[in-house]
């Protein structure tokens, strides 16, 4: 599946800095399908390139290949004849082939540790002894993250110290999600389901109905996201029911170490390390509450299609009748989930409110909750937002902004000194009335509004 390449354009303008300055080593990592090879062929797109992608198998299909590849690229028969175990050997030879600039990528590298971790000290001793003396762009790059975390980032690895950049590649951000999609109502909605992964919204761009896409990509067993968790989590995880219970546990609303424990049935101090995995993956996220202290932090699953999995697909797997459909009031709740996140890109990034914003998040004291409060330190202005994922009209809003005013008093950061705003985000907010809730002081904003602001701007 070829997805659209869309954004990106901040990688392409790193990778072409460090092309500049040759020699030079860059690591791209990032999770499965998040768009590294085709990021690593755009930016190589007009100049001389040897590239192998090593597949998951063993070490010695991997060498054949290679060889076969090599042989094939430098025109060189004498490269299949080698006869070694050692990547150390082939790095060798191929760097003696090297006599002009040239970009060389090992793509999926991480498949060749897992096979084989003395290839990164073989690797290593090639670099120091001989490519970093040529012309050689070297891309390094990986989808397992622990084993690229480990293997090739830490301090531990042989290959630590020699790289020039390392870039860790994120999904799409909310505004350049849309681009996959003709309307962008259901485009907003297919990001909250699904996220930022090109492939993923490639999917999604199929349909036109959020309802239809829920029930042929991840209720039908032959759904596209049926068993996609399965795939992304046995690649990095292993005791996969245990995180699978975790994940199931956070979906039901379970958010701190200690409720998660009690719902898979672990002590507290043992569920750590699972959680701390996880973090590192970027499955879950702990988020703490703004200015607030670090031990009320919550844990959520910050991967959208992983939580809509968990929301939808998981909780039927195990049924004798399957279910073909899911109603609107469930759906609603699942993708009011990841909006509040999405707001916050926004406001951080697009300029929405009376001032600039240098730090948002939610907050949280006891049972008194802010959905979200934006803040610039320096001039000492806030923005209390509620945050809500459906049609509002002028009565519930004032009646919920009138809310907000009580429990701002709580949050207490420089509370007599400090300028007040308060806003009401929503999926829809009625035309006249968002005109008279403006006309009236506050902050009225929907997605059409940011979608939008997000279009003029990128124009």
């Amino acid at each position: 599946m070829i997805s659209q390449f869309i954004d990106r354009e901040e990688e392409i303008r790193i990778l072409q800095e460090e092309y500049s300055h040759l020699p030079c080593f860059v690591i791209l990592y990032g999770r499965r399908r998040v768009g590294k090879s085709r990021l690593i062929e755009e930016f190589s797109s007009g100049k001389k390139v040897f590239a192998y992608v090593f597949p998951d198998a063993v070490k010695k299909v991997q060498m054949q290949e290679f060889k076969e590849r090599a042989a094939s690229y430098f025109k060189d028969k004498y490269i299949k004849m080698l006869e070694t175990e050692s990547w150390f050997d082939i790095f060798s030879y191929i760097s003696n082939l090297i006599h002009e600039e040239i970009v060389i990528v090992f793509d999926e590298f991480s498949y060749a540790i897992k096979s084989d971790q003395r290839i990164t000290s073989d690797l290593q001793r090639v670099w120091d002894q001989s490519l970093s003396r040529k012309k050689v762009m070297l891309i390094v790059s990986g989808s397992m993250l622990s084993l690229m975390s480990e293997q090739v980032l830490s301090s531990a690895s042989p290959l630590y110290g020699r790289r020039s950049r390392d870039i860790l590649l994120q999904p799409l951000k909310p505004w350049d999600s849309l681009s996959f999609f003709s309307r962008k109502e259901y485009g907003f909605d297919a990001y909250m389901l699904v996220g930022g992964i090109p492939p993923y919204l490639t999917i999604a761009s199929r349909y036109s109905n959020i309802e239809r896409f829920v029930q042929a990509e991840f209720l039908d067993q032959n759904g596209y996201f049926y068993r996609e968790p399965y795939f992304l989590l046995s690649q990095e995880l292993r005791e996969t029911k245990t995180y699978f219970s975790i994940l199931s546990a956070i979906a039901e609303g379970n958010s701190t170490a200690n409720t998660i424990a009690n719902y898979v049935g672990m002590e507290t101090r043992k569920i750590f390390p699972y959680l701390q995995q996880m973090l590192t993956l970027h499955i879950i996220r702990r988020k703490v509450p703004l200015m607030g202290p670090d031990r009320a932090g919550r844990y959520i699953i910050a991967d959208n299609m992983v939580n809509s999995w968990f929301n939808l697909t998981f909780k039927i797997m195990s049924d004798m009748i399957p279910r073909t459909s899911v109603d609107k009031p469930e759906l609603q709740s699942i993708l009011g989930k990841p909006f509040e996140e999405v707001v916050s890109q926004y406001l951080y990034n697009f300029r929405f409110l009376p001032f600039e914003v240098d730090r948002i998040g939610p907050w949280w004291r006891k049972d008194n909750e802010i959905d979200l409060i934006a803040m610039n330190t320096k001039s000492r202005k806030s923005c209390f937002i509620e945050v809500k994922w459906r049609e509002l009209g002028y009565k519930e809003a004032i009646k919920i902004l009138d809310g907000l005013k009580k429990k701002s008093k709580e949050f207490d950061w420089l509370i007599a000194n400090r300028s007040e705003y308060f806003g009401i985000i929503a999926k829809r907010i009625i035309k006249e009335d968002k005109e008279r809730l403006r006309s009236n002081g506050y902050i009225a904003i929907d997605v059409d509004d940011m979608t939008r602001k997000a279009e003029s701007l990128n124009a």
